[in-house]
């Protein structure tokens, strides 16, 4: 691959890291979202994740068709060996940092995951408890055999 792509490389790994820099923005008010149960808010912040996910993954493809066109496996070694070969440090130092930027948004799209779930089961316990459905809980009795109870979360009736 000759120079007359390190413009448009450079160009396209310029947007990444803009794109990259927007969606952790974005993923740190979901965190704050999420703990401050701002439902509407995290919905609002779905949307606007969206198109940047969807911006990220066009120049995912472009990147590998690049490298298909050149006869090489698309992969993260044949990346770094193009652009070792261009010779520019802003374009390498460019792209360490788009990767920087994406992994800490996996760190914290993992944790905003871990919160959501989390709320959605407390949500699911207390809805269990409002609505009186019955559980099973093995209990012992007096003599240390253990024997499954039936009871009632209910916690008023109309």
């Amino acid at each position: 691959m000759n120079a007359k792509y390190l413009s448009t490389i450079h160009t396209m790994i310029e947007q990444d890291l803009a794109t990259s820099r927007q969606l952790l923005a974005l993923l740190e008010r979901e965190t704050d979202s999420t703990q401050e149960r701002d439902y509407a808010a995290m919905s609002e912040l779905l949307k606007e994740k969206t198109p940047l996910l969807d911006n990220l993954k066009k120049n995912a493809q472009i990147r590998s068709k690049l490298l298909l066109s050149s006869n090489q496996t698309a992969n993260e070694k044949n990346w770094s060996l193009l652009l070792d070969s261009f010779n520019d440090h802003k374009v390498k130092e460019s792209w360490q940092e788009v990767q920087t930027t994406i992994s800490r948004c996996k760190d914290i799209n993992n944790i905003n995951g871990k919160l959501i779930n989390r709320g959605v089961q407390s949500h699911s316990k207390l809805l269990q408890l409002m609505r009186g459905n019955t559980q099973q809980a093995d209990i012992y009795d007096a003599k240390g055999s253990k024997r499954t109870s039936s009871y009632s979360g209910m916690l008023t009736h109309a």
